[in-house]
């Protein structure tokens, strides 16, 4: 009997994945388009800002090490427009504590300020696991 409740309960929760998945395409094939439906709101999500490229990403890493010693460039992206330090560019970086920071710096790649993102909250990021039958 119990293998029996584990198998309903496999079967059902892929039927929903399949459900959800087929409303989705449902939605897309309606549409006549493979983006996401804008939220309900009527306001589309922004963008992702634009990571940093060639010589731009050089002058900022360069900066961005010069202001952290030692530390490891991660990745490096335009700072949104709505910014309100006014950056130009965000270089994330791991220091040699294994701490990480955000370097913001204007269009001419000086440093504005040297800031640390928040922590994810408690179990942020760790996959839901199944309750035991």
């Amino acid at each position: 009997m119990r293998t029996s409740l584990k198998r309903s309960r496999v079967v059902i929760a892929a039927a929903s994945t399949l459900a959800l998945a087929g409303a989705g395409a449902g939605a897309a094939a309606a549409t006549g388009s493979t983006k996401p439906a804008a939220p309900a709101s009527g306001r589309t999500a922004p963008a992702p800002p634009a990571e940093l490229t060639g010589a731009t990403l050089t002058q900022a890493s360069a900066a961005a090490i010069a202001a952290v010693p030692g530390a490891t460039v991660n990745h490096a992206n335009a700072a949104g427009r709505n910014d309100p330090s006014g950056a130009a560019h965000e270089v994330h970086v791991t220091k040699t504590d294994k701490s990480r920071v955000v370097i913001l710096e204007d269009s001419s790649f000086k440093v504005l300020s040297v800031k640390t993102p928040p922590t994810p909250p408690q179990g942020a990021g760790k996959p839901l696991a199944m309750p035991a039958a």
